[in-house]
């Protein structure tokens, strides 16, 4: 089963397995694991959130962690998960839609063309078989352009952008089972 994790100010919180007290720090309630220790590219334990029996964690407001599209997908990797991909965006698009309102970024996803030339494919290997791109795009502006971020602003949120993949965004992952 996915674990749901609550935000409790820098630090995530497996929900009613620990509780962090000042003085002490972590506090292991009776017949309760801990939680794992947070990967050293992050101050806080990863936040997993289900959502339909699928696993979603949202990298990127405010101060949080933005990374560039390898550096994002490594640490979903670390994390147990991928960039997300067709199958979680497109299963739980309005849940998908209601955290990119929050990030206000643009938000790296699992699709690029980085192995050939406009032929987008998903970093975990599952086929394209729908696409929401933006007005005119993509367009590979500069021959520079090959992750894509979803963006939000005041007319769409969720659609696609090609951007350089070098670039700093927040990101989403994804796990397709929920453990």
């Amino acid at each position: 089963q996915c674990c749901l994790y609550k935000m409790i100010s820098l630090l995530c919180v497996r929900a009613g397995m620990l509780t962090a007290t000042p003085a002490t720090g972590w506090k292991r309630r009776p017949g309760v694991g801990l939680m794992p220790k947070p990967s050293a590219r992050s101050r806080a334990a990863p936040c997993w959130m289900r959502f339909r029996n699928k696993c979603f964690m949202f990298k990127g407001q405010g101060h949080d962690l933005k990374a560039n599209w390898s550096d994002a997908q490594s640490w979903c990797k670390e994390q147990g998960g991928e960039l997300a991909s067709e199958c979680g965006l497109f299963a739980s698009p309005d849940f998908v839609a209601s955290y990119l309102r929050d990030l206000r970024f643009p938000t790296w996803i699992g699709l690029s063309d980085q192995l050939s030339e406009n032929q987008y494919a998903w970093s975990d290997n599952s086929p394209v078989l729908y696409t929401n791109w933006n007005e005119n795009e993509p367009n590979n502006a500069g021959g520079a352009e090959h992750c894509v971020a979803m963006t939000h602003n005041m007319l769409s949120t969720g659609r696609w952008n090609d951007d350089a993949c070098h670039k700093n965004h927040s990101f989403v992952c994804y796990r397709k089972k929920c453990k």
